[in-house]
């Protein structure tokens, strides 16, 4: 996470554009965060805040860094998806982004790869909760 937040925040500061990239799917995602254009008018009855949710603000530093049949179709989708996710993260994700953002700003020193843990993701095929 730190080192999206760096890469994030160099992106924002140094191009003024949102993060964006490709998901191992193929599904384009841009994280436009921009600073709040929001301004409150005053009258003799109220204050009125009107926001502005325009693309031309620029982007936020701080916010660009959640019976029986069916016990079959779960435990079907349950081992379903612990295959799809260890497949997934089998890759070399975050060394693609990397070579993403490389290929797309190529003036920006990127920051280094943080190291790689030691967890056996494989084990999430066998742990007795894979998420809720």
């Amino acid at each position: 996470m730190g080192w999206l937040a760096q890469c994030a925040r160099l992106l924002v500061s140094l191009h003024g554009q949102p993060v964006s990239w490709i998901t191992p799917l193929g599904l384009p995602v841009v994280q436009p965060y921009r600073r709040d254009g929001q301004h409150a008018v005053k009258t003799l009855a109220q204050t009125v805040l009107l926001v502005d949710n325009s693309d031309k603000l620029p982007v936020s530093v701080t916010r660009a860094r959640t019976t029986g049949r069916t016990r079959r179709t779960s435990a079907t989708m349950n081992s379903t998806l612990r295959h799809c996710f260890l497949e997934l993260y089998e890759a070399p994700l975050l060394e693609k982004l990397l070579e993403s953002f490389e290929l797309r700003y190529p003036d920006t020193d990127f920051p280094p790869l943080p190291p790689r843990g030691d967890l056996d993701i494989a084990k999430v095929l066998d742990a007795d909760y894979f998420f809720s």
